[in-house]
């Protein structure tokens, strides 16, 4: 499986080097920003793993021997998306490292602050929003050009405009979910992972490989499910990564979660604990300790919280066994995951791949 994406990720590469090659000699008349855009989005784009680029290329694979350049166009086209994403994410979530680098805003900022200009933070937001937007259009351009029937075309642009919308919708329940104080359930966060990550995470490049493969609906649909229960474990994974991570490891923030209030599992289920202290009737009772409990008030949510505050509230997630519990969510999203690679239509080498990538997301570590 590792070998699989190795191998194709060189090819994902060579299609954005050359389609920003390309939008950067068409780009003068936009000012300084446009070359310089290109260039930056590049260097941001082939930092990632590229996971989504990757399925593309198997959804197709798993139906057909030869990969054509069609499908490495629109695996660069979901790198494209997935680093625009990413620029807007890193202003809400004012996360200042992604993969180890500054993020956009504050390299805007950066630049601006080296002319003592004034407002930098403004400038440098405004520049990022400016260039998540401009990636997102580059990469329907990069969609609307594939060598492909008109009607399939049409398909996956749909598609991929559903789902993309719903990724929109999901970040504003997401954003909302610090803003409000209303309690949030499991069932409300693992529905966020579902829309917000999952589906254009897993279900969306599965779908679509599939798709450029001539397969049914019924065939697209059923990677549809089983990327929805990846997926979801991924997220989970990621949180878990970013609450116990540092910034070397992770390449963002350590502790961003919990600074912005982010409703995760971690966040619920120490929420949980904190309920329970004060209420005899709750669902959970673990016998925290009051010194525990004034410190959990006083930090879930809190914007500024220092390397000791957020050691020791990883010794609480591991004294009171929250990660037992969410492992147990895990487990049941991978049976479920299990049974829908075992009714797909290819053969077991290749159900061997889509087993490795659930196993490889419940055991990733960075």
């Amino acid at each position: 499986m590792h070998s699989f994406f190795h191998e194709h990720r060189v090819l994902i590469e060579t299609e954005l080097k050359g389609f920003f090659a390309g939008k950067k000699n068409n780009l003068p008349y936009a000012g300084i920003w446009g070359p310089d855009l290109m260039d930056r989005f590049y260097s941001f784009a082939i930092q990632g793993k590229m996971i989504r680029g990757g399925l593309v290329i198997l959804g197709y694979s798993l139906f057909r021997d030869h990969v054509p350049e069609t499908v490495f166009k629109t695996a660069a086209a979901i790198e494209i998306i997935h680093s625009s994403l990413l620029i807007h994410d890193d202003i809400m979530d004012r996360d200042d490292l992604r993969r180890g680098k500054e993020t956009f805003h504050v390299q805007y900022r950066d630049e601006w602050m080296k002319r003592q200009a004034p407002d930098p933070d403004h400038f440098g937001k405004s520049l990022a929003i400016c260039a998540g937007d401009i990636g997102f259009f580059l990469a329907f351009d990069l969609l609307s050009e594939l060598n492909i029937d008109h009607i399939l075309r049409a398909k996956i642009l749909a598609l991929w405009s559903h789902e993309l919308t719903t990724v929109g919708l999901a970040q504003m329940q997401d954003v909302s979910h610090i803003f409000f104080p209303n309690r949030v359930t499991q069932r409300d966060i693992l529905e966020l992972y579902r829309y917000k990550t999952a589906r254009y995470t897993f279900s969306l490049p599965l779908a679509t490989g599939a798709l450029l493969a001539g397969q049914i609906e019924d065939v697209t649909g059923s990677f549809s499910r089983l990327g929805e229960q990846v997926g979801i474990i991924f997220q989970i994974k990621d949180d878990e990564i970013e609450f116990f991570g540092d910034s070397d490891s992770t390449g963002k923030s350590a502790g961003s979660d919990i600074r912005e209030g982010k409703k995760t599992l971690f966040h619920l289920h120490l929420q949980k604990m904190l309920d329970a202290s004060s209420s005899p009737s709750a669902e959970i009772q673990p016998s925290i300790s009051d010194d525990e409990r004034r410190f959990l008030e006083r930090i879930l949510g809190r914007v500024k919280i220092t390397a000791a505050d957020l050691s020791k509230l990883r010794q609480l997630v591991k004294r009171y066994g929250i990660r037992e519990k969410i492992q147990h969510t895990i487990n049941k999203l991978q049976q479920n995951a299990e049974k829908e690679i075992s009714k797909l239509p290819v053969g077991e080498a290749k159900k061997r791949i889509l087993t490795d990538i659930l196993e490889s997301s419940i055991s990733r570590t960075y």
